[in-house]
């Protein structure tokens, strides 16, 4: 039975919540400029590079599937050092020897690196707390805690 209020309520009380378009795209944009760009083009709040796809392999086989993001980069507040630094794919991860490269040549990325550590670490408690007032709230009456 549903607890009043809601988990969408309650979410939004942890989060900034926003219902919008998003988009998928293969590739890591090199500046904000391209991503907003592409997220112009295509009428998206957002752009990613996994959402459509683990959608995609979720409908084909009739699997029920809630996308909830964190954005960790905008116009306003883009990345601490280009996406090629932060990210790599092959890798799945950020390569230490190619961001320490990175803040030798460009030590104010060190006070951003920071901040946006920080800012991560925050959105990542918020989201986990939002998703379990939605997961409990989801969950059918008749299941054991």
């Amino acid at each position: 039975m549903p607890r009043p209020g809601g988990a969408a309520a309650r979410a939004r009380t942890l989060l900034i919540c926003r219902v919008a378009k998003l988009a998928t795209v293969k590739r890591i944009g090199e500046s904000s400029d391209e991503r907003d760009g592409f997220a112009r083009e295509h009428k998206a709040a957002a752009v990613d590079m996994e959402t459509q796809w683990i959608a995609d392999a979720c409908a084909s086989r009739k699997i029920p599937f809630l996308s909830l993001l964190v954005i960790s980069d905008t116009a306003a507040a883009p990345f601490p050092a280009p996406p090629q630094v932060l990210f790599d794919l092959e890798r799945k991860g950020t390569s230490p020897r190619r961001l320490f490269g990175y803040l030798l040549r460009h030590p104010i990325g060190i006070g951003r690196l920071i901040r946006f550590a920080r800012q991560v670490g925050s959105a990542r408690a918020n989201l986990a707390a939002a998703l379990e007032v939605v997961i409990r709230e989801l969950k059918p009456p008749d299941d054991p805690e």
